[in-house]
């Protein structure tokens, strides 16, 4: 290819909540696989991507980007786009993206969304932003151990794990030294949670309070 190292990843979970004219709105996976790739700008460490935190020193940059296919729940209605799965595509310094990296759609025209039976529903995707919460890091060590870095007690972040994913997932609180409950612990600094290598799947994920 062009030398350039390239990862494949996926989005398994998206599940976004709020509010539109049309009242409570949902934003979630439609079914189908949401892939994507990203690949450096430049390989300056044969066989590593040159972004942080897989390089410590001078991380490059990557394109990034997600062929998303998701549903939309607004008003007593389930809205699909048109066209899709639907691009958002970033350039990032950092795995998870930092702060300021937003994924955003390229389309020039609006997008129509469909009800029930692909019926036309009036309603129309202009574009989207996403700004992924750039508190949450990961970091990977040598050892291959990874390191979930939580903000501190105040907060009110907590970290859950489960053994799956999906709306049968059992999600339990984990523990983290320092922190007694959520909102209460020994320091307000943030808190690292180790995760040993091992053949036992396991998903983990932050509850931002709101």
């Amino acid at each position: 290819g062009d030398g350039l190292d390239q990862v494949v990843a996926e989005i398994v979970l998206l599940d976004l909540r709020g509010r539109s004219s049309l009242g409570e709105l949902r934003v979630r996976l439609d079914g189908q696989p949401t892939r994507g790739v990203i690949e450096e700008l430049e390989n300056r460490t044969p066989g590593v991507l040159d972004v942080a935190p897989f390089v410590e020193v001078a991380p490059a940059m990557a394109d990034s980007f997600f062929d998303v296919f998701f549903a939309i729940e607004a008003g007593g209605q389930t809205l699909r786009l048109a066209q899709a799965p639907l691009r958002l595509q970033a350039r990032i310094r950092h795995k998870p993206p930092g702060p300021g990296e937003a994924y955003t759609t390229q389309n020039t025209q609006p997008i129509p969304l469909l009800g029930a039976g692909g019926q036309p529903t009036g309603v129309s995707l202009v574009g989207v932003v996403h700004i992924p919460n750039p508190r949450l890091r990961v970091k990977i060590r040598p050892d291959r151990k990874l390191d979930l870095v939580v903000p501190g007690p105040s907060s009110g972040v907590r970290l859950q794990r489960s053994p799956t994913v999906g709306p049968d997932a059992v999600w339990t609180d984990v523990s983290i030294p320092g922190v007694i409950a959520m909102g209460v612990g020994t320091s307000d600094e943030p808190q690292t949670l180790t995760v040993e290598p091992t053949d036992e799947r396991a998903f983990y994920r932050y509850l931002i309070p709101e």
